[in-house]
């Protein structure tokens, strides 16, 4: 799953397929050090927030220069891609087919001189960083839920095969038509939520429960306990409970509207949420089309940690089946 995500959102941000699914991608040494890079940060920011570090703040620690050699290695690889791209970009200004309206992100931030190399690299860097790991657990948490629950997976499945049959692309226009696919993945974000919650500093005295909470204080949301309370049967996996009526109404009037954020919420919310969220539909779409989601006995009920984002505790063993 990892590998399938890195290589869509490196279209995204490159503009080019970085060989992640080339079977023959451990004979590319450059791109097996990105992929080792992108899969190290999250191990070294979890060092930190969990305290297996605390003197990165006051020295350059072990902690801190493994972190700093990560970031490097990034920069460097994505350099290469951004010259690559300028250089193209260059070369279609000079003859004339650049498409100023061209769907490409990139080419938009190379063609805009107000914005500095530097800027449009560390955006590159956050976006292919934060949108691979966070992902890739995600959209396997929400595979073990469909196999943990077969009987929604089935009605996802009726509901692909309807709208695009065994083999037809998923459009934007086909995806319009899939309720059933955008409330699975959110009760599996409401069930498993993929981080600790939302934090947040208080701008000024409040108090919250009784409790006087000073300015400048961080709050954290705990997200598993939300959706104890504000949700009937919160251990069940009920995709139904986020459908709409004909009407727009939601089928379940009581849920609150800031109850589930997976993905935060206002100015500071994850810059790759449509991102993810459009990879998790296609790598959806795509599987279902053509496999059923099962487990290997071993996987069923397996725990959950948490190390920045959720993720089991040990492998998933999952068994994929031709339908």
């Amino acid at each position: 799953m990892t590998l399938f995500l890195l290589s869509g959102i490196g279209v995204v941000c490159f503009n080019t397929r970085l060989g992640f699914l080339d079977p023959e991608l451990s004979s590319k040494p450059d791109a097996m050090e990105y992929l080792k890079a992108s899969k190290s940060v999250f191990r070294l920011l979890h060092q930190e927030i969990s305290g297996g570090s605390i003197l990165h703040g006051l020295y350059r620690n072990k902690t801190y220069r493994n972190f700093e050699a990560v970031q490097l290695k990034l920069k460097h690889y994505s350099g290469k891609e951004l010259q690559k791209a300028s250089q193209k970009l260059k070369e279609k200004q000079q003859n004339g087919t650049f498409d100023t309206e061209e769907p490409n992100l990139l080419f938009s931030l190379l063609s805009d001189p107000k914005i500095d190399l530097d800027d449009i690299s560390n955006l590159m860097n956050s976006l292919y960083v934060g949108g691979t790991d966070s992902t890739a657990k995600s959209l396997q948490i929400f595979f073990y839920n469909l196999a943990m629950n077969p009987e929604k997976q089935e009605i996802l499945y009726q509901e692909i095969n309807e709208v695009l049959g065994p083999d037809q692309p998923l459009t934007p226009e086909a995806l319009a038509q899939m309720p059933y696919l955008k409330a699975a993945i959110k009760e599996s974000f409401r069930m498993m939520f993929p981080n600790l919650g939302i934090s947040r500093f208080m701008p000024k005295d409040v108090v919250l429960s009784g409790y006087h909470v000073p300015e400048g204080t961080q709050v954290l949301i705990c997200s598993s306990s939300v959706s104890k309370a504000c949700f009937d049967n919160h251990d069940q996996y009920i995709p139904e409970r986020w459908l709409r009526t004909e009407q727009g109404k939601r089928s379940d009037s009581t849920i609150h509207p800031m109850s589930v954020l997976p993905f935060g919420y206002g100015p500071r919310n994850c810059i790759g949420r449509r991102f993810a969220e459009q990879e998790m539909f296609l790598a959806t779409v795509k599987v279902l089309q053509k496999l059923k989601i099962g487990l290997k006995p071993r996987s069923e009920g397996v725990q959950f940690i948490y190390s920045i984002f959720l993720e089991p505790e040990k492998p998933i063993a999952f068994i994929f089946s031709k339908r």
